[in-house]
């Protein structure tokens, strides 16, 4: 028996709906992998390890462990062991002669090795003792704290008084740091605080 014209069509028209569809389902498939996938990336990017430490001893400063974690991830990649070229140490990144000063406040001057600083607990209690002062002297602002954190609290002052920079003398544009490389570690902190916070520390991630 022969197949009539409009039945013909009415099969093409089918196919072309179900291959449609179809087309539809991978492309909704490869949008989720793709996802699925920059989430896994993001994940073994921005790992969170010593967290038990990071969350004590940012309670003990009133600190958010999210910034605290994204100071750890710039400074060190959380490597215990990390050296800079000019001779910080440890997780946080600390000068040896910072952490003779803040052993002093602790009151483990006495006991003090610049070797110390390489061990994962008096690195993140010392640094996030002093990321607790910055935040103190700052108003807990986050990019007055990072810039100090990596340039130093006095020209972050300096910073602030001259209006070229800092118009109200408060804030400070991330855009007006002068040190380049102050710039980039700021944007790079602020970039990575609300990604821990996102994958760690929102409500979602509890």
């Amino acid at each position: 028996m022969t197949v009539s014209r409009p039945r013909r069509a009415s099969r093409r028209k089918r196919r072309v709906f179900r291959r449609f569809i179809l087309w539809v389902l991978l492309l909704a498939l490869a949008g989720v992998g793709a996802l699925y996938g920059a989430d896994l990336l993001e994940g073994a990017r921005y790992k969170l390890e010593y967290r038990d430490l990071i969350e004590r001893y940012s309670a003990e400063q009133s600190l958010d462990p999210a910034l605290v974690a994204s100071m750890i991830y710039n400074e060190s990649r959380f490597n215990p062991s990390a050296v800079s070229r000019i001779g910080a140490r440890g997780l946080m990144q600390i000068m040896p002669e910072t952490g003779e000063w803040l052993a002093g406040k602790f009151g483990e001057a006495a006991d003090y090795a610049p070797d110390r600083l390489f061990d994962a607990n008096t690195n993140l209690r010392y640094g996030c003792w002093y990321l607790g002062y910055l935040a103190r002297l700052f108003g807990g602002d986050m990019v007055k704290m990072a810039a100090g954190y990596h340039a130093g609290q006095n020209r972050v002052a300096r910073w602030l008084e001259d209006r070229s920079i800092s118009p109200d003398g408060h804030t400070l544009p991330v855009d007006k740091i002068p040190f380049a490389d102050t710039k980039q570690y700021v944007e790079r902190v602020v970039k990575a605080h609300a990604i821990y916070q996102k994958r760690y520390w929102s409500e979602k991630a509890r």
